[in-house]
């Protein structure tokens, strides 16, 4: 299952007063005991802003054996891990991460991107869930619902890929090309009616590859026996593109369950026109000669 992978935060260097002016053990005060030593990190951030991934995580790994409660170090190291294709490695800091400072923002879309390419699909959806909880940032919580939406595909549970589709289109309207796949995925839902609404909302939103979605939608409504939406979702689809020939056959099968032979007949000499070399070419000419 491929998931976005967010590309990897620098991350800040704690101060010399923060990781050095309190002993460890001791307290702060005479009340509260002191933070845990942080790591340097600046020359970690360095390779990364270099992008010499292999030689930060060699440096991090070495970090980690002096601080390995940090949890700085652990996110950083879980995402250069990423960045170098080993999630397996990785899953284990980001988890650690997660552990000691719940709250920090990025861990579990790390932890759940790691989850997903290791095939844990379930704790994947749950982290991206808990990521989706706290966070603020527009773009993490777009991409969490995308890849919410793919896992659950890969489930099969189209209902909920919907609900996770619909998500990033009221976080983001103008990503216009949602549309296409959250329409896909109300028709594998058997929501008809709900990919119906959607394509107008998209079409006023500027989506512009609406026509093969209605032969789809026609196709559907057919199936169900709603024959008079199935020929208005297929005319629709030659409205957007003429040259859709199988939109052309399918309106004419819709109208002759409809009764409106005539009708029927020009689309199927259209259809002919745009596919002359189609397999049943020979069948359907012969069909047209004998009603003249």
């Amino acid at each position: 299952m491929l998931v976005v992978i967010l590309s990897i935060a620098l991350s800040t260097t704690a101060s010399a007063q923060e990781t050095a002016s309190t002993p460890a053990g001791a307290t702060a005060a005479g009340t509260e005991a002191a933070p845990a030593p942080r790591a340097d990190l600046s020359g970690a951030n360095q390779l990364v802003r270099d992008q010499k991934y292999g030689e930060a995580e060699t440096a991090l790994a070495g970090l980690r054996e002096e601080f390995p409660e940090d949890p700085s170090l652990l996110l950083m190291h879980g995402e250069v891990l990423l960045a170098l294709g080993r999630p397996a490695d990785a899953r284990d800091p980001l988890a650690r991460c997660a552990e000691l400072d719940p709250e920090r923002k990025r861990v579990n879309f790390q932890l759940a991107s790691a989850m997903a390419a290791t095939g844990d699909s379930d704790g994947a959806i749950e982290a991206f869930g808990r990521e989706i909880a706290m966070s603020e940032e527009q773009n993490i919580l777009v991409l969490a619902h995308l890849n919410r939406s793919m896992l659950f595909q890969q489930k099969r549970k189209w209902a909920e890929s919907a609900t996770e589709l619909q998500q990033v289109l009221e976080l983001e309207p103008t990503r216009v090309d949602v549309y296409g796949d959250l329409v896909a995925t109300q028709l594998q839902a058997g929501k008809t009616d709900d990919a119906e609404a959607t394509l107008t909302h998209g079409i006023e939103a500027g989506f512009t590859s609406a026509a093969p979605h209605y032969y789809s939608l026609g196709a559907r409504f057919y199936k169900q026996k709603r024959y008079s939406k199935a020929a208005g979702a297929l005319t629709k689809a030659l409205e957007l593109d003429p040259q859709l020939a199988q939109a052309e056959r399918s309106l004419a099968a819709t109208l002759e369950k409809l009764g409106r032979e005539d009708e029927a007949r020009q689309h199927l000499k259209r259809y002919l026109e745009l596919e002359p070399d189609s397999p049943d070419a020979a069948k359907i000419t012969e069909k047209l000669a004998e009603v003249g």
